[in-house]
């Protein structure tokens, strides 16, 4: 959270926001941190905030007809991320198939608001190191920015392509942070 003046973790289940409240509360250091109840379904709670970086991994799945991922909720997923994110923010959004169509199909939906880069967990992730699970490697991470933040966009991408050759988690952490820290300024 060094980046941040504050952050804000949100999840639809009640339980989840709970666990992150009780995170919160192990994190003196970072008085800065809110829960909040944020989704994309009919009705639900949207940020009044906008904000530089979006983090989202593991939201999207739930198979619809012929194995594709609901239009209509993809629509309301990319809606609630464009309208959270500020005019040069960044939107990291991990991503691991559960249908045969999902992946294509949220590229596409993303794609109606953003740009955006794809990267296969090979690109971003030393998979020698700590990454045993299929799921992993058979992830991907979409790296999605309005036009105006196509500098982090591509500064993002660059620190991705670095992160092959890091040893440790905590090289890749420290390598990411700076880059980012970096074109932002």
């Amino acid at each position: 959270f060094a980046l941040a003046p504050s952050v804000v973790l949100s999840d639809h289940e009640p339980n989840m926001r709970r666990l992150a409240r009780r995170n919160v509360q192990l994190q003196p250091a970072h008085p800065c941190i809110a829960v909040e109840s944020f989704g994309w379904g009919v009705g639900d709670p949207w940020p009044s905030a906008r904000f530089g970086i979006l983090i989202a991994s593991d939201v999207l799945y739930g198979p619809h007809q012929s194995c594709r991922t609901c239009p209509q909720e993809l629509a309301r997923f990319v809606d609630l991320l464009h309208h959270a994110l500020a005019l040069d923010g960044l939107v990291i959004l991990g991503h691991v198939e559960r249908n045969c169509m999902a992946r294509e199909d949220l590229r596409q939906a993303l794609q109606r608001r953003f740009t955006v880069r794809m990267l296969r967990s090979e690109e971003c992730l030393n998979l020698a190191v700590g990454c045993p699970g299929a799921g992993v490697r058979g992830s991907v991470v979409f790296l999605c920015a309005r036009e105006e933040g196509s500098q982090l966009l591509a500064a993002a991408t660059t620190a991705a392509a670095g992160v092959r050759g890091r040893q440790s988690e905590s090289d890749v952490r420290d390598a990411l942070v700076s880059d980012v820290r970096d074109a932002s300024v």
